[in-house]
């Protein structure tokens, strides 16, 4: 019979004693493990020293006393009361709304439980209640701005409503598809198997081959060359716009080469390597799995007005999905770049320097490297339906960006798949071979 034990971790950090741990009592707050005291620094402390150092401000600006200073989640009442000292009935009249309207619409504080508590601590002085109270009569100054004001306020707790449904709505569409790219596979594999296991295997096989961009990538980067080498830049413009999500009108020859560059550094990774690496895992299932997270992030995951709730979850799945991958693909592609003939090293000097220069967590990680190994500048502002996009430059401008740039981000993507198609599949038939 097995024993069991259990084993409970404690991790403590001596302080010396200080105010900070203090109680109102003056009691410095401790907390015993293992026959050990260790003084306790708890959220009330931390919260007592601020207030105590706002007081103490207050005292030397303007000589006020401490009970100034207000350290409470009910800022509704606290601004309630500010109004019932108006004399003018409107203000009187419509206090108790015209708190919840500060607290709610102008601080954007939420309500606990539907209660007048805030879930935030505010530590604030008179003078801030004061101070928002006069500005909001200084607008608000006869019933019709009020009816005004509400009916606004009214209309941005609906859009409020609306995004948290359009959030859960593409999360339980993210599920469905989800369930279904790695159910559908799964169970036809499981038929063909109790078929025969060579239909299994062939069937499988295919799959696999259709979950690959590499092709299609390369194929369609290269109409951006051909167009750009025929100095035909309204075709070029268009073939970029197949492959890229921004707006490429007004794109310049060098606009449309980086973005079909860009485009083929991050997809090595999205619709290349990453797709191996889980079809390495778990075969055509985990494969077509990936493939639909991906892909719902392509189609949903648009930072528009229209589709930027709903396809929340879809973009943020797909951040946790590449996580690893892109981070594997640029090690990969560092090494590539030796042997694709381009400059490995400094590949490896702006990987390490820009690779955190993306909204995105995983973009930046194979562009960084894709900028170094070419010498060129990646990224910097772009247009997205008609909005303009602060982005980072990526890379150093060592030299201008080419169209034969395309050409070897292409090579490069080859030279990387192989590589770690070489190894992983290396490491999968030792492992198969051992057990």
């Amino acid at each position: 019979m097995s024993k069991r034990m259990l084993v409970e971790v404690h991790v403590g950090k001596r302080y010396g004693i200080s105010r900070l741990n203090c109680d109102g009592a003056g009691q410095v707050k401790d907390v015993i493990i293992d026959n050990e005291r260790y003084n306790r620094i708890s959220s009330q402390s931390k919260k007592k020293v601020w207030r105590e150092n706002l007081e103490k401000r207050l005292e030397r600006l303007n000589g006020d006393s401490m009970e100034h200073v207000y350290r409470t989640r009910a800022m509704k009442d606290i601004f309630k009361k500010e109004f019932l000292k108006k004399e003018t009935d409107l203000y009187t009249e419509n206090a108790d709304a015209m708190a919840e309207y500060i607290v709610k619409s102008i601080l954007s504080l939420e309500t606990k439980n539907g209660f007048d508590v805030t879930n935030q601590v505010l530590i604030v002085t008179k003078y801030d209640v004061e101070d928002i109270v006069e500005v909001f009569c200084d607008v608000i100054k006869t019933p019709e701005d009020w009816e005004q004001a509400k009916k606004e306020a009214a209309e941005k707790e609906k859009e409020k409503e609306n995004d948290k449904k359009n959030m859960t709505a593409g999360g339980v569409l993210w599920i469905i598809v989800a369930i279904l790219s790695f159910g559908i596979p799964f169970a036809g594999l499981r038929v063909a198997q109790n078929i025969h296991p060579l239909i299994c295997f062939f069937l499988e096989s295919f799959w696999c081959y259709q979950i690959f961009a590499a092709k299609s990538l390369s194929e369609e980067s290269k109409k951006v060359y051909y167009c750009l080498k025929r100095n035909d830049m309204k075709e070029a413009r268009r073939a970029v716009s197949m492959i890229v999500g921004r707006d490429t009108e007004n794109l310049t020859e060098e606009g449309v080469t980086k973005a079909a560059v860009e485009t083929v550094a991050e997809n090595t990774s999205d619709g290349v390597t990453a797709p191996l690496l889980y079809m390495m895992l778990g075969g055509a299932p985990l494969g077509f799995l990936y493939k639909a997270v991906n892909t719902m992030d392509s189609m949903l995951g648009y930072k528009n007005e229209k589709y930027l709730y709903f396809g929340k979850i879809p973009a943020k799945m797909d951040d946790v999905f590449n996580f690893i991958p892109a981070r594997v693909t640029a090690m990969f592609m560092v090494c590539a770049s030796f042997l694709a003939g381009l400059d490995g090293k400094n590949a490896w000097r702006i990987y390490l320097r820009d690779r955190r220069k993306h909204a995105s967590p995983n973009a930046a990680q194979t562009e960084s490297v894709c900028a170094g190994a070419l010498r060129i500048r990646l990224a910097g502002d772009a247009v997205y339906f008609g909005k303009v996009y602060k982005k980072e430059f990526i890379g150093d401008d060592l030299r201008p960006i080419d169209p034969e740039d395309i050409i070897k981000a292409g090579r490069l993507m080859y030279v990387t798949a192989l590589l770690m198609m070489f190894v992983f599949g290396g490491i999968k038939l030792c492992t198969v071979l051992i057990m």
